[in-house]
């Protein structure tokens, strides 16, 4: 620990903090434009110096740590002097179109200039310009550089924390820009994360341009509704309509980072496409009809079916709450065990991977991950998948002497930050980790070798990481649920590491963003709510299908679950559909699926819901409606109605 002095206030902090977080720490403000802490500290903006007795020049406090008896003067004069003439250095080619920039109202020069002056300029010379037009980098990204204020967030967010290496900081001084070698963004993710950090009004969303300004937004935190990282996000509306979604610096997991889809994928939410009104098949073709002649269908059509013949499949990105009441609908009112999640996996290796993992016992956070001395990434990729998961591995291995272990099928950009990597044959999982626990035990197994098409210097490598670590963290993807013969192998390996003396944690790493969620609710044919067995265990969604061939199930309610999209053999699924006497379809959209229902229920989007989602730690998370829903009915409300038309007394209303 370290004692200093800042503006006369003694304060004690660990050795090694940088100034300007101490500071902030107690209570005084120091401006910044190139500095985040999740980033590699440059000091190029020069807006942090501060004085430090002793020494005859201003330091720059993002990038000097604090020594024993240091003490710090953060607003005298001679500062105040430097930034000052800092901002007046960064306006003198600062293109100043305010009015016109997408970045007023929430822009850090504008609130330094503010602040801290200068609020005159002298510059009276022509203003160096780096274009002309702004570049249209991509569908959803737009450059201006002549507001850049070098600061050069954008290239080590893309270099650091999203592994794109997309731009670099090209030439010196004011002629500096953040730029790619090609001005294009060929190989550039999307994501938006340069947008995200940059300070000014250099990158801008191009969809969100000239729309509205931030203080006419109306806003709700909420849950990116893809995969199961659990980004916390906000999404802005004007008018009705979702014009933007963001992060925020230390806010949830993510931080200030978002994926591609996650920033931009929102705008299905205003699509004209959405379902507005219940539906009912009248001679051959779906017509509007109100709530109650549809909810009347519904329970004269299923009232008739006994409730074994009846099945039930809800996506896994619907909220806890809609989930729980769908598989009580299902097995309280209707009287089925048929409940599911998923048309990719069966429910047997569901439940062969939540108990390898621990699921009901606790969660094992992506943090625990990357501070075990050893991380095994397999089963799945991470950069498509859960893409910040990816940033946050790649990030912390920077940071910390980590032992990154990559094993799967294709490559992946968090290749690049791995000690070791293997690629091995498809579903060949559950072979490789059994190699590498014969590894373990100084053993070689030929045959395994084969099955996983890897040698047998990889698996050593693997294994003699896994040695050297006191904790081993496993990342296990949704391939383990594809190719269940491979939880066999994960088991043995968790096993024989805990023999050895090892921490062993593991975490599922899944591409739903409510698919542990939808577990824990008990939509699952074995499962019932809190990973209880189930009193009567039904069948899974593939079994469903088969049933509605064969005739055994006669009757099908779909909820956000598109059956010929997403399950493998899209000639079952439509025959199928076409054999049972009364389908039924609860989506946002018209679907393939939708498309041949006999009544169609619209649904809300997680904008227009208020809930919560598990994300693939175990963490549940609170979604906030910011729209009222398209056909005035929540998801939680239509699933309501439903039961009630059976049960007067289930479920909330509306």
């Amino acid at each position: 620990m370290a004692t200093v002095k800042i503006n006369g206030k003694e304060i004690t902090v660990e050795e090694g903090t940088l100034i300007l977080d101490a500071a902030r720490d107690a209570g005084y403000e120091i401006p910044t434009f190139c500095y985040q802490a999740d980033l590699v500290g440059i000091g190029s903006c020069r807006m942090c110096l501060v004085e430090i007795e002793g020494q005859k020049k201003l330091q720059p406090s993002c990038v000097t740590p604090v020594l024993q008896g240091m003490s710090i003067l953060t607003e005298t004069p001679t500062v105040m002097s430097a930034r000052a003439s800092m901002l007046e250095f960064l306006l003198a080619n600062h293109a100043l179109d305010c009015p016109v920039c997408d970045k007023g109202g929430e822009c850090e020069l504008q609130d330094a200039v503010h602040k801290y002056g200068p609020h005159k300029g002298r510059h009276t010379e022509k203003k160096f310009k780096f274009h002309e037009k702004d570049y249209v980098l991509s569908p959803v990204i737009i450059k201006n550089s002549n507001r850049c204020v070098q600061c050069l967030k954008c290239v080590r967010v893309c270099r650091e924390v999203v592994g794109a290496n997309v731009l670099n900081g090209l030439n010196r001084g004011d002629h500096q820009e953040a730029t790619s070698f090609l001005k294009t963004f060929l190989d550039c993710d999307q994501d938006g994360n340069c947008i995200e950090v940059c300070p000014v009004g250099c990158f801008m969303r191009l969809p969100y341009r000239y729309k509205v300004r931030p203080w006419d937004l109306k806003s709700a935190d909420t849950i990116c509704p893809y995969c199961a990282t659990g980004c916390r996000m906000v999404i802005e509306a004007r008018d009705g309509q979702v014009v933007r979604a963001r992060a925020q610096l230390g806010v949830g997991i993510n931080s200030e980072t978002l994926c591609a889809r996650g920033r931009f994928g929102f705008d299905f939410i205003n699509s004209p496409a959405r379902i507005t009104a219940p539906m009912i098949r009248k001679f051959g073709s779906l017509e509007p009809v109100s709530w109650e002649e549809a909810l009347t269908a519904v329970k004269e059509n299923l009232g008739a079916i006994p409730g074994k013949k009846i099945g039930l499949v809800a996506s896994p990105r619907l909220t806890n709450e809609e989930l729980y009441m769908f598989q009580k609908l299902a097995r309280m009112v209707l009287g089925s065990p048929n409940i599911d999640s998923s048309f990719r996996w069966s429910p047997e290796a569901v439940e062969s991977f939540i108990s390898v993992t621990d699921m009901p016992f606790g969660g094992v956070s992506v943090f625990d991950c990357v501070n075990a001395g050893t991380l095994l990434i397999i089963g799945g990729n991470l950069t498509e998948e859960n893409p910040v998961t990816d940033y946050i591995v790649r990030r912390v291995s920077a940071q910390r002497r980590m032992n990154v272990i990559i094993a799967s099928v294709r490559g992946m950009r968090l290749d690049s930050s791995a000690n070791v990597s293997v690629r091995h044959l498809p579903g060949a999982e559950g072979a490789l980790l059994g190699a590498v626990t014969a590894a373990l035990a100084n053993q070689t197994d030929d045959a395994l070798l084969k099955i996983a098409g890897v040698t047998t210097d990889e698996v050593n490598a693997m294994a003699k990481s896994m040695k050297a670590s006191e904790s081993v963290a496993i990342m296990a993807g949704a391939d383990f649920l594809r190719f269940p013969h491979g939880i066999a192998g994960l088991g043995a390996l968790k096993e024989a590491l805990k023999k050895s003396g090892k921490k062993v944690m593991i975490m599922p790493a899944l591409d739903r963003a409510n698919q542990r969620g939808a577990w824990e609710m008990g939509v699952h044919p074995g499962l019932a709510p809190g990973y209880r067995k189930a009193e009567e265990k039904g069948l899974g969604s593939d079994e469903m299908l088969k049933g509605a061939i064969t005739g055994d199930i006669e009757a099908l309610y779909f909820n956000g679950a598109d059956v010929i999209s997403g399950c493998g053999d899209e000639r079952e699924a439509r025959e199928a559909l076409s054999k049972v006497k009364f389908l039924v379809v609860q989506d946002s959209f018209m679907t393939e699926t939708a498309k041949l229902a006999h009544v169609v229920l619209p649904s809300s989007t997680f904008a227009e819901n208020d809930g919560t989602l598990t994300n693939q730690e175990g963490r549940v998370q609170l979604i906030k409606r910011l729209l009222p829903p398209s056909a005035g009915k929540s998801g939680v409300g239509v699933i309501g109605n439903v039961g009630r038309a059976f049960i007067s007394s289930f479920g909330p209303k509306g």
